[in-house]
């Protein structure tokens, strides 16, 4: 078997923490994290009442938990496996070396420096360098910060834990001072073109396709909840609760700000904080770079701990610096310059991921059906299906068809899910005879990724 299958054990019932101690301020960390709203403001309040586009956002945010984190949390708790093993069944033992292990550590290496490089924007924006972003210091500064981040990310989750509920309330004050200095322009603040179902979709979209990298690797924290009620309870508080509400009010203090004084350039929201002038304008960003990072000592960890996964013979030092050096590469190439392009693909990477593990999920009785033998195709097929609805509207095509192609997070999802049934029911999925068991979906059990390559 596959080095990978045999050298993973699955986290025991002994070892499981409540949902409040790590699963939440982790996870909470990532929403509140300036990378998550920075543009959440661009192509929505602009076309849409913030009424409209809270909508929006409430709607990708409890899609996030319910269609994206929900189900692969759910394989994690009750196996106590991490995604790259799950992975063996929709994917296949040998298709596995591929998706989704491998795929998830690259498009969270690439996330450690997109979420590194704003989070040292606004350590520069404190410090008065208003316009770094982009120079060589900002980007010896963010390099200087995946370096020690990643050197710190095959440290325990609990130590991630710790730094989230030290710092996570810094994002939190910093939103409050945004809102409350630009609260009087709120009310000013009047859309450009009217398009209401369009900033709605784009809204969703953007919050589901933020989520889909960090829902295909929940495993990796799932399986350290004791129970079904910890995993909900953690989705709703620390996934839907600041998805929806970090974006209201950063999309308010956007509008308000841009309102009070319109030579703001565009929607960022970094932006919008220093145009508001007085103590808030060094005051906000100091407090975003605070909250930042946590975040990304999170994305670190999940990001080595998946390619520990594939990769269990080599030491952590060497994938840490792996991590660091792909987050690098991915910040002088200047991909974090275009967020809102850059959370579309890797969102339509990992949504359909997502899907196909629910798929998978459902047609067995709400459990693992345990490794395949081989490669299932049906899986890829259907991945790859999942890819092209979320880049459809990045196509050449007219703009209509681009706004019916939204929100194109969640028709990635669909495709992914839709299309392992169709392909798997057409002869594209290994055969692995599946026995009903009349366990509790919820029961702990401690499978060997060895019982389905017989």
């Amino acid at each position: 078997m596959r080095a990978y299958l045999t050298k993973t054990r699955p986290n025991p019932p002994t070892n499981r923490t409540p949902w409040h101690l790590q699963a939440l301020p982790c996870l909470a960390a990532l929403f509140l994290c300036v990378v998550y709203y920075q543009e959440l403001a661009a192509g929505s309040i602009d076309r849409a009442p913030f009424g409209t586009v809270f909508l929006g956002l409430a709607t990708g945010a409890l899609a996030s938990h319910f269609l994206l984190f929900l189900i692969p949390g759910a394989l994690g708790m009750q196996t106590g496996y991490p995604a790259g093993v799950l992975g063996s069944s929709t994917f296949g033992s040998r298709g596995g070396l591929i998706v989704p292990g491998p795929v998830i550590a690259l498009v969270l290496s690439a996330w450690l420096g997109v979420a590194a490089y704003y989070g040292a924007e606004a350590a520069l924006m404190a410090a008065g360098a208003r316009h770094a972003a982009g120079t060589r210091l900002h980007v010896l500064v963010v390099i200087v910060w995946v370096a020690v981040f990643a050197a710190a990310g095959h440290s325990g989750l609990r130590r991630v834990a710790i730094a989230s509920l030290v710092l996570g309330g810094s994002s939190i004050l910093a939103l409050g001072i945004g809102l409350i200095a630009a609260g009087p322009g709120i009310s000013e603040w009047e859309m450009e073109v009217p398009e209401p179902l369009f900033a709605y979709a784009r809204s969703a979209h953007l919050a589901a396709a933020f989520a889909a990298p960090f829902a295909v690797a929940f495993p990796a924290v799932a399986r350290y909840l004791p129970s079904k009620r910890d995993l909900r309870r953690a989705g709703l508080l620390g996934i839907a609760a600041p998805a929806a509400g970090a974006g209201l009010l950063a999309v308010l203090t956007v509008g308000g700000a841009k309102a009070l004084n319109p030579d703001i350039p565009g929607f960022g929201f970094l932006e919008s904080a220093a145009g508001l002038g007085g103590g808030a304008a060094a005051l906000i960003p100091l407090l975003l770079a605070a909250g930042a990072l946590p975040a990304c000592w999170f994305i670190a960890w999940l990001a080595i701990d998946s390619a520990a996964v594939m990769l269990p013979d080599l030491p952590r030092p060497a994938l840490s610096l792996a991590v660091a050096l792909v987050a690098s590469l991915t910040v002088l190439s200047g991909l974090p310059g275009s967020l809102s392009r850059f959370i579309t693909v890797s969102g339509a990477l990992c949504a359909p991921l997502c899907g196909i593990m629910a798929a998978d999920y459902w047609q067995h009785d709400r459990r693992w059906p345990h490794a395949r033998p081989g490669v299932n195709y049906a899986g890829f097929g259907a991945w790859i299906l999942g890819i092209l609805a979320g880049t459809f509207h990045l196509m050449p095509v007219p703009e209509h068809f681009q706004h019916l192609a939204q929100p194109a997070a969640l028709l990635a999802w669909a495709a992914g899910f839709a299309g392992y049934i169709v392909l798997g029911n057409l002869g594209l999925k290994p055969y692995r005879k599946h026995r009903r068991r009349r366990t509790r979906s919820d029961a702990w059990e401690e499978p060997g990724p060895e019982a389905g390559l017989r």
